[in-house]
């Protein structure tokens, strides 16, 4: 009665870690499926033409949609976004107010990436933002070509410190950006962000490198579309239910031989 009991006991255990494994692996090939929809629709939504965005809009179906602009940079209420990185290296993201040419709207762009030292210098007054201005200035009317890009999720640490000097931001999010204007600007300031894919000027695409010196913000990866682990991870999960009926097997047939042999 004992064994059994201890029988009853390890097989409920068994079924119970093979169940959780199951539903493991299934939430994880159900991940896939998602990620496999997403992909299709950003790739959809990325062979589409280029539109001009002309107007105030909301994002709607146009995320990851290439749109082009025409306008200015406001460097007054450039936002630094923290912890991004470049080639392994730490640094920021440089978030810079474009005001399209009719004033009817404002596009945060996503000019690209620094590097740590040199965000660090700006955020303590030894630099400004002129050391990471636009090729022309600010004030030089230009057309921007990029990606629309959706709001980052809200996260549990970090704070956002909005100021007349720096202006820096644990995320890309608008939706805070607009307290660095007034109620009327705030307004215009659109719900999405854009990434930078090139500028130009007259007609001319402006470099994005040079073999002279570095040129900084240096021009950040497009979304990657891969289907991240979620395959080999269901497969593990799987893998860890075929063990634990195995490894239960061999224990149940090790039992019987030793009551047998009593």
């Amino acid at each position: 009665m004992k064994f059994n009991m201890k029988l009853i006991v390890g097989s409920f255990f068994v079924v119970l870690i093979v169940c959780v494994c199951l539903a493991a692996s299934y939430w994880q090939f159900s991940r896939l499926a998602q990620r496999k929809d997403l992909n299709a629709k950003i790739e959809r939504s990325m062979a589409k033409p280029p539109f001009e965005l002309n107007k105030r809009v909301e994002l709607g179906d146009i995320e990851y949609r290439t749109v082009e602009m025409t306008g200015v940079f406001d460097a007054d209420r450039q936002v630094l976004v923290v912890g991004r990185f470049f080639e392994g290296e730490p640094g920021f993201n440089v978030l810079t107010p474009f005001i399209l040419d009719d004033g009817s709207a404002i596009i945060y762009v996503n000019r690209g990436w620094i590097p740590q030292p040199l965000g660090d210098s700006i955020i303590d007054g030894k630099s400004s933002a002129a050391d990471i201005e636009p090729f022309g200035g600010y004030d030089q009317k230009r057309n921007v070509t990029g990606l629309i890009r959706r709001n980052e999720p809200k996260r549990v640490v970090g704070n956002s410190h909005f100021n007349d000097k720096t202006s820096i931001s644990p995320r890309i999010a608008t939706d805070t950006f607009i307290e660095l204007f007034d109620k009327e600007q705030a307004k215009k300031v659109a719900d999405f962000w854009v990434q930078e894919d090139f500028q130009s000027i007259d007609g001319k695409k402006i470099a994005k490198s040079s073999p002279e010196k570095e040129i900084f913000p240096k021009q950040i990866e497009k979304p990657k579309l891969d289907e991240r682990n979620h395959l080999s991870y269901a497969i593990q999960w799987l893998c860890f239910a075929i063990i634990a009926i195995i490894t239960w097997v061999v224990i149940l047939r090790k039992s019987k031989k030793v009551r047998e042999a009593v």
